[in-house]
C-alpha cells in the first residue's frame, strides 16, 4: 500500500513576495555602495533585518570573526580578498562587514552575532571608521566630493572616509601614489579601520583599457597605489582591507586584457591576502531556501517523513536510482533542502554555475523564485519540488535557456520536444493515459541536465539513474518511466545519448533520428511491403507441406500435404475463399488441406511503422558516408539499423496472428465453408506459432483410433464393411466437415493403434470381390494406401480359428517338425511390456526441434495408446569445441544444471 504525503504547500508556504509575484529581479543583487547609502530595501539597509534574512554560512561565519580579532587588536588578517564566481555572495558578505563595524543595532538580539561575541570574549562590537569604494561606480576621471572633500583618486576617497584626508592631501590632488608611510600613518591615527572596495577588477579595467583614462592618472599609480595599501595594511595596528575579486576574467568581459588584468591584481594580493569563500554549494542552498519560504510553522516530522518516504523507494529499487541516494546522507539532504529535491541544488551548482553568465547564487535564487511562484499558481500538489516540476513553457522557458548558447534556437525545440500543449512528450503521456504526465517529467528533468558544461564538454547530459531520480515520486510506478524514456529516446529529434556513457540531453542540433524520420516518411507502400513479403518467404515450413506467401489460388497446388497460407495485408477471408474453391481456373480437390493465417489490422499498422523505421535507419546506414557522419553516428546507425530490423522480424510474428481454419458445419452442404478464427501462439517461428494455437479437432497431429472409428461409421462407411485406405485419405483430404490429418502418417498411426488395441480394425492387402486378401487381425508393420480398412467384428466372424494342434508323444516329435509347425492366426502373440530406443538429435532444423519430433511421433504416441506406462528419460548431451569455452558461459550452463536439477555435468 503506497504511503500518502502532504503536498509541500500544506507543509512550507513561500514568502508572500514570492507567492504572489511580487519579488523585484534587482532585489536579488545586493548594491553594496547603494546599502550603505541608503538607497536599497530594508532587507540590505537595516542591520537587524539583515542579518536575520542572511544565512550566515560557514564561510560568511568565519570571515566575521577573523574581521573581528583584527580590528580589536587580535591575529585576524590584515589584508583579505573574497573571491568567488558571479553572483557567489561577495557583495552580501562585504555588506555583512560594513553592518558588523558599524554598528547601531543591538548585537545581543541577533544569535549568530551574539554567539561570534561570545566566543570572542568581546563585550560590544567595536566602532570601526569604514570606508567603501564600488569599482562599478568611481570614475577614473571625475573628482567626487567625500565628507565634504573633492577627491581624485582612490586613496583620496578612501582616506576622506577614514578621517584621515590630510596623510594623502598631496599625492590625491598630484594624482601619485601616496607612499606607504603615508597609509600606515593614516591607519593607525584613524584605527580600527575598515576598508571594503568592491569591484576591484572593474575599476582597473577602466584604466588598464584605457577607456575613459585621464592623461595624468596611469595604471602605474593606479597598481602602485594596491600595493602600497595592502603593506600599509599589513603593518597597521588594528586596520582590514577587504577587496572582492572574480573567480576569471571572463566574469567581466573575458577578452585578453580582462584576462591580462587578473593575473596582474593577483600577483599584488598573493603575498599577503587572506582568500575567503563565503558560500559553498550546500550553503548556497540554504541562503536559496531562506529566501524563498516562509519557516513559522512549519511541520518538522512531516518533512522527516517525506525524507523517509523517498529514501525506502531509492533503496528498494537500486538498479534505478543513483547509489548515492540510497545513504543516509542523501535522506537528510532530503529534508534539509526541503520541498526542495536536491538534484535541482546539484544541476544548478553543478553544470548550471559554470556557465558564464549565471550567478551562482543569485542566478539559482532568480530561477527558483519563478519556478516556486508558478507551483503555487498553479495548484501544485507534489510532496516535493522537483526538477521534472519545473515547466518550460514561454515565459517560464526563458528562465533557462537565456544562459544557453543559441538561446533563440531553443523555443522551438523545448515547444515541441519538452513541454508545450502539442509537445510529443504530452502526445505520448494522453496516448498511453499517463494521468502523470512521467513523459513530460522526464523531458524536463533531461532538460535541466542539458547545460553545456564549459569544463568538460565529453561529460554533458545526465545519467538514466539521475533521470529518474528527478521525475520519480514516491509512490509511483518506475516501469512507467522506464517505458516512457525508451519512447523519448526513439521520437524525439534534439535528444541525445551518449553511446559511452549512456548519458541523455537535448542540443539545437537535430539528431540522426531527425534525418531518419525524414527518410522513413519517403518510404512508398510498396518498398514497406517488399520488405515484409522478403522477410516472410524467409519463413520455413516445419511440419508443414509447403508454406505459400501472399499467393493467389494458382500459386497453392491442390495437394494432398496440409499447407499454410498466409495471406497478403490487403486481403483476408475473401481471398481465403477464394484459394479454398479454386485453383487457378479450376475447382480445388483437396480443400481440408488448407490452412491461413491473417494480419491483425492494429499490429499491421504498428508493423507498418517499424518497417519504415528500419528503411529509414538503413538508408542512413548504407549512405554513412555521403551524409558525412562522424564515427559515433556511424556506430549509431548501424547499431539501430540491426536493432530495428529485429523489431521488424517481431513485429511480423506480432502481426500475422490471426488463424483461419475452413470448416464445414453441414456435411451436405460441401461448399458452404465457414471460419473459424484462431489467435496465434506466444513463441517460435511463424510456423510453430500457428501449429501449436491448432486444436486437436483443426488439426490432428496424433490421432486416436476411437474417434477414427466414429467417423467411419456416421459417414464413410456407414453403408459398408470396409473402405480402401487411399479413399479414405483422399476424403480426408477433400471434405471441410471431416477430420484435418496432419500427414499420412498420423492416419495410419491410428489405424495400427486400432489394431493393437483389438477393438476398432482390421486390415486386408487386397479384395477381390467379397472376399478379402491377407486380412489380418493383428497389426502389420505399416499400413499402404492400397490397404483396405474392415470392420474388425466383420473380420472377427470371417477368420476361422484353425483345429488346435495335437499333442505330440513325448519324444515322438523331431525338432524339424517342431520348428515347421503351423501357426495359429487366432493364437494370441507373446505380451510385450517393455519398449527402449536411442537418436541422435539431428542438427537438421534443430536439435530442439528434431527432439520434440521425436517426442510427439513416438513417446506421446506411447503415452496415450499404452495403459499404465512408466518413462525414464534421459538426455545425454556431449560436446566438443574446437575454441575454449569462455568463462562467462561456464558460469551460466553451471547456474542453469543446477537450477534444473541436472545429475551429472563436467567441463573438462
Amino acid at each position: 500500500m503506497t504511503e500518502t504525503l502532504r503536498s509541500w504547500r500544506e507543509v512550507m508556504k513561500p514568502r508572500l513576495e514570492v507567492m504572489h509575484g511580487e519579488f523585484k529581479t534587482a532585489e536579488f543583487a545586493a548594491d553594496l555602495v547603494q546599502a550603505v547609502k541608503g538607497n536599497a530595501s530594508d532587507d540590505y539597509t537595516k542591520p537587524e533585518k539583515f542579518f536575520r534574512m542572511t544565512h550566515i554560512t560557514a564561510g560568511l561565519r568565519g570571515l566575521m570573526m577573523d574581521a573581528l580579532r583584527r580590528v580589536t587588536g587580535g591575529d585576524g588578517a590584515a589584508v583579505c580578498q573574497i573571491k568567488t564566481s558571479f553572483g557567489g555572495g561577495k557583495t552580501h558578505s562585504m555588506l555583512a562587514l560594513y553592518h558588523l563595524m558599524n554598528g547601531g543595532f543591538n548585537a545581543w538580539s541577533i544569535p549568530a552575532v551574539n554567539g561570534m561575541l561570545e566566543e570572542l570574549g568581546l563585550s560590544a562590537l567595536p566602532r570601526v571608521n569604514i570606508a567603501v569604494i564600488g569599482g562599478t561606480h568611481e570614475s577614473a576621471s571625475t573628482p567626487r566630493v567625500v565628507a565634504g572633500i573633492e577627491t581624485h583618486t582612490l586613496w583620496g576617497k578612501i582616506a576622506a572616509q577614514l578621517g584621515g584626508y590630510d596623510y594623502v592631501r598631496e599625492s590625491d590632488l598630484d594624482k601619485r601614489a601616496p607612499g606607504y608611510d603615508a597609509l600606515q600613518r593614516m591607519f593607525d591615527e584613524c584605527g580600527p579601520c575598515l576598508v571594503l572596495i568592491d569591484e576591484l577588477a572593474a575599476y582597473g579595467k577602466k584604466i588598464y583599457t584605457g577607456r575613459d583614462r585621464p592623461s595624468d592618472e596611469s595604471f602605474l599609480n593606479f597598481h602602485t597605489f594596491l600595493q602600497e595599501l595592502t603593506e600599509a595594511a599589513k603593518f597597521s595596528r588594528n586596520s582590514l582591507v577587504v577587496v572582492a575579486m572574480p573567480e576569471s576574467g571572463s566574469e567581466f568581459g573575458g577578452d585578453d586584457d580582462a584576462v591580462e588584468l587578473m593575473k596582474v591584481l593577483d600577483h599584488v594580493f598573493e603575498r599577503v591576502q587572506s582568500v575567503w569563500k563565503p558560500v559553498t554549494a550546500l550553503e548556497g542552498f540554504r541562503i536559496v531556501k531562506r529566501r524563498l519560504f516562509d519557516f513559522e510553522g512549519v511541520d518538522n516530522s512531516e518533512i522527516e517523513r517525506t525524507a523517509e518516504v523517498f529514501s525506502r523507494m531509492y533503496q528498494s529499487n537500486t538498479a534505478d536510482f543513483p547509489a548515492e541516494s540510497r545513504e543516509l546522507g542523501y535522506k537528510e539532504r532530503i529534508a534539509e533542502n526541503y520541498p526542495i529535491h536536491p538534484e535541482i541544488f546539484d544541476r544548478l551548482y553543478g553544470e548550471w554555475s559554470t556557465l558564464e553568465n549565471f550567478q551562482r547564487t543569485r542566478g539559482v535564487l532568480q530561477l527558483l523564485a519563478g519556478v516556486v511562484h508558478d507551483l503555487w499558481e498553479s495548484g501544485d500538489t507534489s510532496p516535493l519540488i522537483m526538477p521534472g516540476s519545473i515547466a518550460y513553457s514561454e515565459k517560464e522557458a526563458s528562465r533557462i535557456t537565456v544562459y544557453l548558447p543559441g538561446s533563440d534556437a531553443w523555443s522551438p525545440i523545448i515547444d515541441t520536444e519538452v513541454d508545450g500543449q502539442d509537445s510529443l512528450p504530452r502526445k505520448q503521456d494522453a496516448k498511453y493515459h499517463r494521468g502523470c504526465s512521467e513523459g513530460v517529467r522526464l523531458a524536463r528533468t533531461i532538460l535541466l541536465g542539458s547545460a553545456p558544461s564549459t569544463k568538460a564538454q565529453n561529460v554533458r547530459g545526465i545519467e538514466r539513474e539521475r533521470i529518474f531520480l528527478g521525475s520519480v515520486l514516491a509512490g509511483e510506478n518506475i516501469s512507467v518511466f522506464r517505458d516512457g524514456l525508451n519512447e523519448l529516446r526513439e521520437t524525439l529529434s534534439y535528444l541525445y545519448v551518449s553511446d559511452k556513457d549512456g548519458r541523455y540531453w537535448f542540443d539545437t542540433r537535430p539528431t540522426l533520428r531527425r534525418t531518419v524520420r525524414n527518410r522513413a516518411a519517403q518510404q512508398t507502400r510498396e518498398q514497406v511491403e517488399g520488405e515484409i513479403f522478403r522477410r516472410l518467404k524467409r519463413a520455413k515450413r516445419g511440419e508443414f507441406g509447403n508454406v505459400h506467401v501472399w499467393p493467389k489460388s494458382e500459386d497453392v497446388a491442390d495437394s494432398q500435404s496440409v499447407q499454410l497460407v498466409i495471406l497478403s495485408p490487403k486481403e483476408g477471408s475473401a481471398d481465403a475463399a477464394e484459394i479454398v474453391r479454386t485453383c487457378g481456373h479450376s475447382a480445388r480437390t483437396y480443400r481440408n488441406t488448407l490452412l491461413f493465417v491473417e494480419a491483425d489490422a492494429v499490429k499491421l499498422e504498428e508493423l507498418t511503422g517499424t518497417v519504415r523505421t528500419y528503411l529509414g535507419w538503413q538508408s542512413v546506414n548504407e549512405d554513412h558516408e555521403t551524409l558525412n557522419l562522424t564515427r559515433s553516428q556511424t556506430g549509431e546507425a548501424k547499431r539501430n539499423s540491426e536493432e530495428y530490423s529485429r523489431k521488424v522480424d517481431a513485429a511480423i510474428l506480432d502481426a500475422w496472428s490471426v488463424v483461419l481454419v475452413p470448416q464445414c458445419l453441414d456435411g451436405r452442404k460441401i461448399d458452404a465453408v465457414t471460419w473459424k478464427r484462431e489467435r496465434a501462439a506466444n513463441g517460435g517461428s511463424l510456423w510453430e506459432r500457428v501449429f501449436y494455437a491448432l486444436s486437436a479437432d483443426e488439426l490432428s497431429r496424433n490421432m486416436k483410433a476411437e474417434p477414427l472409428r466414429m467417423e467411419l461409421d456416421n459417414l464413410m462407411w456407414k453403408d459398408s464393411d470396409d473402405i480402401e485406405i487411399k479413399t479414405l485419405w483422399e476424403d480426408l483430404c477433400r471434405f471441410c466437415y471431416l477430420p484435418r490429418v496432419l500427414n499420412f502418417g498420423v492416419l495410419a498411426g491410428a489405424i495400427l493403434s486400432g489394431m493393437r488395441d483389438g477393438k476398432y480394425f482390421a486390415l486386408a492387402h487386397g479384395k477381390d470381390g467379397a472376399t478379402y486378401e491377407g486380412l489380418t487381425l493383428n497389426a502389420p508393420y505399416s499400413v499402404e494406401m492400397a490397404d483396405y480398412l474392415v470392420k474388425r467384428e466383420v473380420a472377427e466372424k470371417l477368420i476361422t480359428p484353425p483345429e488346435p494342434p495335437k499333442t505330440p508323444k513325448v519324444g515322438t516329435t523331431t525338432e524339424q517338425e517342431q520348428d515347421t509347425k503351423p501357426i495359429d492366426a487366432t493364437s494370441k502373440p507373446k505380451a510385450i511390456h517393455n519398449f527402449s530406443m536411442s537418436a541422435e538429435l539431428r542438427e537438421d532444423p534443430t536439435p530442439a526441434k528434431y527432439f520434440m519430433k521425436l517426442y510427439n511421433d513416438i513417446i506421446a504416441v506411447l503415452q496415450q495408446d499404452v495403459s499404465g506406462a512408466a518413462f525414464d528419460l534421459t538426455l545425454e548431451v556431449n560436446m566438443h569445441a574446437a575454441d575454449p569455452i569462455p568463462n562467462d558461459t561456464r558460469k551460466i550452463v553451471t547456474d542453469n544444471c543446477k537450477a534444473h536439477k541436472v545429475n551429472d555435468y563436467s567441463f573438462y
